[in-house]
């Protein structure tokens, strides 16, 4: 089982708020990218990370008038930048992943972007249609695909790329807009 911070489908999660949730308002569905997402920046990681084992031993033979052009303490500052860069990318790599979330709520739908730069939301009973599709092999090999919700509000269309188990989310989605909608001409 993974470990709860790298779920990307989570019925009723704990420890989770965000600005604007309504007293009465409960998150029920969060959602993040799948982990497949990251394969390109975690290969581009791996690639920093091993290229100073390549890059160093070369760096070393340079020289300049028989002089080494980079001695000890030079290879050491530039092999700790380099890493300190490395770590910042697989960071900042992490934080957007993990903070780009799509809530569902008993009442509405949350899209958070980009460390929270771009918030869009909509009310459950604007929700007119929710469809999933997976495309291509690879998608249906990993069960990978998106879902796409169209709204009767101001933005009208909500896609979500590279979502675990599209159509086990879009029955959640689908049946929570169902509830409210239910609730909502009582």
């Amino acid at each position: 089982m993974a470990i709860s911070i790298f779920k990307t489908f989570i019925k009723e999660p704990l420890n989770t708020d965000y600005q604007g949730r309504d007293s009465d308002e409960t998150i029920e569905i969060l959602l993040r990218r799948s982990l497949y997402s990251l394969l390109p920046r975690f290969l581009m990681s791996v690639f920093l990370f091993v290229t100073p084992l390549f890059l160093i031993p070369f760096l070393a033979k340079i020289t300049l008038y028989k002089v080494p052009v980079f001695g000890g303490p030079s290879l050491f500052v530039l092999t700790l930048f380099f890493y300190l860069f490395t770590f910042g990318f697989v960071f900042e790599t992490f934080l957007y992943w993990f903070f780009e979330v799509f809530l569902v709520t008993n009442k509405k739908i949350v899209d958070i972007d980009k460390s929270c730069r771009s918030i869009s939301e909509t009310p459950l009973v604007n929700i007119q249609d929710i469809n999933s599709k997976i495309n291509g092999s690879i998608g249906e090999i990993l069960n990978i695909g998106s879902i796409f919700i169209q709204t009767a509000g101001e933005t009208t269309e909500f896609k979500i790329d590279m979502v675990d188990n599209p159509s086990v989310v879009r029955d959640a989605i689908s049946d929570l807009v169902t509830k409210e909608k239910k609730h909502g001409h009582l």
